[in-house]
């Protein structure tokens, strides 16, 4: 998933400097620039959808990162509780044997 956004990021730098390197070198022509306008809209509107997966990613990364700690707590937890009860059990045998 990350190799496919820098790749998405990577195109969309190159297509910016071709939008750059066109309106410089490209001079006057008004077909230049509508057509750098076009590829300026495209890519602002492939920005946003980049922007949005981002988002979606973060947000499905932060509950997978909830719930792997939420369950990590609950084993512990039940961890704990074993580890008493044994305890118990073994300072219940000890009491025994120190009272007979």
């Amino acid at each position: 998933m990350e190799i496919a956004l820098i790749a998405a990021l990577g195109a969309l730098v190159g297509a910016i400097v071709g939008i750059i390197i066109m309106k410089t070198v490209g001079g006057s022509g008004s077909s230049d620039g509508a057509v750098a306008d076009t590829v300026a809209a495209k890519l602002a509107e492939r920005f946003n959808r980049i922007d949005s997966a981002n988002e979606r990613i973060e947000r499905e990364l932060r509950n997978e990162i909830k719930d792997a700690g939420q369950s990590s707590r609950q084993e512990l937890a039940q961890n704990l509780a074993l580890f008493q009860q044994a305890n118990e059990a073994r300072l219940a045998a000890l009491q025994k044997a120190v009272d007979e």
